[in-house]
């Protein structure tokens, strides 16, 4: 029966006032076979029964005892394809700004070459 069991984890956007988690201890103190724990002040981690409750019915519920959820940004293929150019460039080059001539400078010291210019 274990292939059955979900968990539902919950953020909300602040601290989540205590009489919202009173409100949400007794509902889920009331339905069968549904375990949860608070993960934080902001935080909560439902397991359940799947062939019991569906995890929209349990968000039902949870957003009527006035429970707020934390709204994620979604974000474009776009925004994301740059966000992991930018990530793999500073691991690459570090967070500096890239300069000939510091690079060829590094670059020097391990091939044993005079610099061309000198200032």
């Amino acid at each position: 029966m274990e292939d059955f069991s979900k968990t539902l984890n919950l953020t909300s956007d602040g601290e989540i006032p205590g009489e919202v988690r009173n409100a949400i201890y007794t509902m889920l103190e009331s339905m069968k076979e549904v375990d949860f724990k608070w993960t934080s002040l902001n935080s909560l981690s439902i397991n359940f029964k799947s062939y019991q409750y569906s995890p929209e019915y349990i968000l039902d519920i949870i957003k009527k005892t006035g429970f707020k959820e934390m709204v994620k940004e979604k974000k474009s293929f776009w925004k994301r394809w740059l966000e992991s150019m930018a990530s793999d460039t500073d691991s690459t080059f570090g967070t500096r700004r890239l300069d000939c001539c510091s690079l060829n400078r590094q670059d020097l010291h391990h091939t044993g070459r005079r610099p061309k210019y000198h200032k």
